[in-house]
């Protein structure tokens, strides 16, 4: 999926697997590649990237948005990344980012409420936020086994900065480093922990259980529903992570019934 100049472009509940080749950042080698203002992917799941690439160059990427530095547009603004399931990427000697923000024009971007996990192979990261991303929100996150770390936040570097960037309310577990790169962050009430207190990780579900330590651990941010659609906060203030604790998941509408319609007698001849 790739789109320059993509202004005012809503992406949701799209399903994008097994993609990927050996051939660097070029064509069927990451799931999207977006670049505009005003753009929101959502609802979205993303697995099997480039598993068992082998090339060193590159990296099999999940979600890239606002990602492109030649364009005559002088910046890109407001990304927004939600609600979105990013598995199973990468291997071998090919990394994976499961979310990628990031261009040498000044961009903000807002990635709340994905799950990111299983990204394995050299340079693998849950979220990648550089090149100019300034004043990012990274809120209510769930990154699990990305063998490289969770978060590489990097600038300065020449025109890269990251600064503004805020990361809350996230949970990362089973992976590398928290945090890799120099760029410039604030950070607080993440949840850094080999036991989180996720139902089944390793099937997939990371649900809290009742006695996790992310429960009521966040701090208020403009995120007023989880992973789920369910409403935040449960029992006095945020939870950390994708899922809140005893949220009711939303469901859609249900689909209006047909009323019956009585059929009229064929006229005689």
């Amino acid at each position: 999926l790739e789109g320059l100049a993509a202004n005012d472009m809503l992406v949701q509940n799209i399903w994008i697997h097994d993609y990927g080749v050996d051939n660097g950042y070029g064509p069927g080698h990451n799931a999207t590649y977006m670049v505009g203002n005003n753009l929101t992917i959502e609802n979205s799941i993303i697995n099997n990237g480039c598993v068992g690439c082998t090339t060193t160059s590159g990296s099999g990427i999940g979600i890239w948005w606002a990602g492109g530095d030649t364009l005559p547009q002088a910046s890109w603004d407001n990304i927004t990344i939600r609600n979105n399931l990013v598995y199973n990427m990468g291997g071998g000697n090919q990394g994976a980012w499961g979310i990628y923000c990031g261009t040498r024009k000044a961009i903000k971007c807002n990635i709340y409420n994905n799950i990111v996990h299983n990204l394995h192979g050299g340079n693998s990261f849950g979220i990648v936020a550089t090149y100019n991303a300034h004043n990012n929100e990274i809120y209510n996150n769930t990154i699990y086994s990305a063998d490289s770390g969770c978060f590489y936040i990097f600038g300065p570097n020449e025109d890269a900065s990251t600064d503004g960037t805020v990361i809350r309310n996230n949970i990362c577990s089973q992976s590398g480093a928290i945090f890799t790169g120099s760029g410039p962050y604030i950070e607080s009430n993440n949840l850094f922990s080999s036991n989180p207190g996720f139902v089944n990780p390793s099937g997939g579900d990371f649900h809290l259980q009742s006695n996790s330590p992310a429960i009521n651990a966040g701090v208020a941010v403009n995120v007023s529903t989880d992973y789920a659609g369910g409403t935040r906060p449960q029992g006095g203030t945020y939870d950390i992570g994708a899922y809140e604790f005893g949220a009711t998941p939303s469901t859609p509408s249900p689909s209006p019934t047909p009323t019956p319609t009585t059929p009229q007698p064929t006229p005689t001849p």
